[in-house]
């Protein structure tokens, strides 16, 4: 059994993908879960990282049962990845006038990404 740990704990390092559950656990906690249109997207760039702020509308709210509309959202993802890098899924970058389904997080008077790259998924 240590040596199924040691070996999983090894897998992990080396490929960092996360198992698909992982994503799913994190949707099903998050605190908002909502379908938004993005109103307004502004982006900065500091250190490789992109600073993002977006004022979305909500359209229709799954959970909890109320919210301010509209909502701020504030996350900060890599600007750039090597191409060798492995990992969890990035967190895509909103665009304005695009709706997603968005499961998200509150944060004072903020709300923050809740399943990493799994918290906007795009709805065409």
């Amino acid at each position: 059994m240590k040596l199924l740990i040691l070996f999983f704990a090894l897998f992990t390092l080396l490929f960092g993908a996360l198992n698909p559950k992982v994503y799913q656990d994190l949707k099903e906690k998050a605190y908002v879960i909502a379908i938004i249109k993005v109103i307004k997207v502004d982006k900065s760039i500091k250190a490789n990282q992109e600073h993002i702020v977006a004022k979305a509308e909500v359209l229709r709210l799954i959970k909890p049962n109320s919210l301010p509309n509209p909502i701020i959202i504030k996350y900060t993802k890599p600007h750039k990845l090597p191409p060798f890098i492995i990992g969890p899924k990035v967190i895509l970058t909103l665009k304005e006038n695009r709706v997603y389904k968005a499961y998200l997080n509150k944060k004072g008077n903020i709300f923050v990404p809740a399943a990493l790259g799994e918290s906007f998924i795009e709805i065409k």
